[in-house]
């Protein structure tokens, strides 16, 4: 299976919000940030294979994902402030790159049958696990109940 390659020639590890991943850049530049010095820059590969979701979850910084290989994706956003949904799709069919804006909740997923989609996410400033949440299933469907379809879809329990 192409997945299982590509997993271990890019030498990814799951990822908690499902697919996998491997950071491949930090910026050797810092910024202070919120009050603490972290990197300007990020950058990983991610992989959605056709048994793969990447869940609702939210980080502090902005992030561009760079399609790479493989099928289309969508990208589901929900911006916290007003509620406002949004689907950005990626890939050969569509455009190569979209923009998260930061502490927009967001999931992706594969859109046909394809095996999968390889990405590359940067992430400005730097991505760090402590400003990344995944967000339950229970919580979206409380602050969101007008997205009910799409949370109950793409959220974890």
């Amino acid at each position: 299976m192409l997945v299982n390659k590509l997993v271990e020639r890019l030498k990814l590890e799951p990822h908690p919000e499902g697919g996998y991943y491997r950071q491949i850049f930090e910026s050797s530049q810092k910024i202070n940030f919120q009050g603490k010095e972290k990197a300007a820059a990020t950058s990983i590969y991610y992989l959605l294979g056709k048994n793969d979701q990447s869940h609702f979850h939210v980080l502090a910084s902005d992030e561009i994902w760079y399609y790479h290989q493989g099928g289309n994706a969508e990208v589901h956003m929900i911006n916290p402030a007003n509620g406002h949904y949004t689907c950005e799709r990626l890939g050969p069919d569509y455009g190569f790159q979209v923009v998260i804006p930061a502490k927009t909740i967001f999931a992706a997923r594969l859109m046909s049958n394809d095996e999968f989609i390889l990405v590359g996410c940067m992430v400005a400033p730097g991505f760090t696990f402590d400003e990344f949440r995944l967000c339950p299933k229970n919580e979206l469907l409380t602050d969101f109940p007008q997205h009910s379809g799409i949370i109950n879809e793409l959220a974890f329990d």
